[in-house]
């Protein structure tokens, strides 16, 4: 079966392309987890919501790994640092977590998604 997946180009549209960033109080929630699983230790709230929304718009191409779903998922994988985000187009930024698995999760994840809805 041939794979409908394409790289994902962001637009240019900055924070307006996640809305108001992550929903409500989840910056918080997910960053004090982070925290207690070891990560991110210097980061604030702002600057953890900040890394995630960068790495949310960068291209896909060289450390950079990701798709987009036909519903707006993004998903993006920095492989160098490691860092893995996904937010919803127009709508909100869901989470960023130390990415543990490599290519081969990476790969898995993005089949999952493919069998879903990959936009072409």
């Amino acid at each position: 079966m041939k794979s409908s997946y394409k790289p994902h180009k962001n637009g240019q549209n900055g924070k307006d392309s996640f809305g108001k960033g992550f929903e409500g109080t989840s910056a918080v929630e997910h960053l004090k987890k982070r925290q207690e699983e070891g990560y991110y230790m210097t980061l604030s709230t702002a600057q953890y919501e900040a890394q995630a929304l960068e790495l949310l718009q960068k291209d896909v191409g060289g450390d950079i790994a990701g798709y987009e779903t036909k519903n707006g998922k993004i998903v993006r994988w920095n492989k160098s640092t490691n860092d893995y985000a996904t937010g919803f187009r127009k709508r909100c930024i869901k989470t960023m977590f130390p990415f543990r698995g490599g290519q081969s999760r990476f790969d898995k994840l993005r089949m999952h998604d493919e069998k879903e809805d990959i936009v072409e």
